[in-house]
């Protein structure tokens, strides 16, 4: 009997694969016929040693490394081809509706903390309230 097991094994790297959906799912082992959807997941699986491939895509996520690799066995997150996986941390909102005048407000899922605002690849100001907006400055 022959048993497969996705525990590290002492000296042995692993390889793993990442791709956007459909492809990519993350209920998937991560494999090169069957990769993870996010880098995450790959990070996740990933032990001293092991590579995690990134294909092609835009991955709009923010990942964490989970563990550290060491000087001799780092762990590697590569792009297969080089420039074709981008990670975009961003989020953009889908949902932009005129709130009055000239000003548009977007609803963002509560696990999102917004930083930064782009438009037009410049950061703006960002106002939390119309009354930000509007409140006179002394």
């Amino acid at each position: 009997m022959i048993a497969a097991s996705s525990l590290p094994v002492a000296g042995l790297a692993a390889t793993w694969y990442v791709s956007p959906p459909p492809t990519g799912n993350d209920a998937n082992p991560g494999t090169a016929v069957l990769p993870f959807a996010t880098v995450q997941r790959g990070i996740n699986a990933a032990f001293a040693g092991d590579t995690v491939w990134v294909n092609d895509g835009v991955y709009r996520e923010r990942p964490q490394c989970v563990r550290s690799g060491t000087a001799a066995n780092r762990i590697t997150i590569q792009s297969v081809n080089p420039l074709g996986a981008v990670l975009d941390g961003t989020v953009t909102p889908s949902a932009w509706v005129l709130d009055a005048g000239n000003v548009y407000r977007a609803t963002m899922a509560a696990a999102v903390t917004v930083n930064a605002v782009i438009a037009d690849d410049l950061p703006v100001t960002e106002a939390l309230s119309r009354a930000a907006m509007t409140a006179p400055t002394n």
